[in-house]
């Protein structure tokens, strides 16, 4: 009881906590942009979309303190048409590596102590991606590059609310964009249209959880046990 009671008191910095953080995360990741004239991938009929699992990550943070670290993810998205639209068929499956800032939002504000078991991340940095179209061509599709792969570049900016459920797990959700500055392939699989300048973007949304582990039972995200 003693102990709670400290914890519940303990707002500030500590140095006996947990810096490291595995994620698995599985969600929706769609292409905003660019698409081949009649290629697309939301239904404009609903006003939600239709969700659709297809992308699947697995990260590694080190908190250098309980305000800022490093976070290296890799993941899995698999762009396809919705099969509840008009839209002409494509498949494009995309491998991504990302190294990335975070900051532990409600420590930097100092209302950690208000959000009690809730957390707020914040992360941004650069990421690189490998991307390859996997419809196979036929007369129709005769400019469709399969399974030919390029290499994008560029950047990616997100949001990560976490809850915890226990002293080394937690449930995290994220909310990220992704904006490359190299892409030659739409997310259709054809080529990207010069007009565009090579650019592309992405958005993602996904959950999962975290587990932190180190010698001891505290995590610095979290102010109150």
């Amino acid at each position: 009881q003693k102990e709670d009671i400290k914890d519940a008191k303990d707002t500030g910095e500590r140095k006996d906590y947990n810096k490291w953080t595995i994620e698995l995360t599985a969600g929706q990741s769609k292409g905003t942009r660019p698409f081949t004239e009649g290629y697309f991938s939301s239904n404009p009929d609903s006003f939600f979309g239709t969700v659709n699992v297809n992308t699947f990550s697995v990260g590694v943070r080190y908190m250098f303190s309980s305000r800022f670290g490093l976070k290296v993810d890799v993941s899995s998205d698999r762009f396809e048409n919705n099969k509840n639209t008009t839209s002409l068929d494509f498949q494009l499956q995309q491998y991504r590596v990302g190294f990335q800032g975070v900051v532990n939002a409600s420590r930097l504000f100092n209302i950690q102590k208000e959000l009690g078991r809730l957390s707020l991340l914040v992360h941004a940095g650069i990421q690189i991606s490998q991307s390859t179209p996997k419809l196979k061509a036929d007369q129709y599709l005769a400019d469709y590059y399969y399974n030919k792969s390029e290499y994008n570049g560029g950047v990616m900016f997100g949001i990560s609310p976490e809850v915890r459920i226990s002293k080394k797990f937690s449930i995290i959700g994220d909310f990220s964009t992704i904006s490359n500055f190299r892409q030659h392939f739409t997310w259709d699989g054809r080529l990207n249209d010069e007009k565009n300048n090579l650019s592309g973007q992405m958005i993602m949304a996904s959950l999962g959880v975290t587990y932190s582990f180190g010698k001891d039972e505290l995590h610095g995200d979290w102010a109150i046990i």
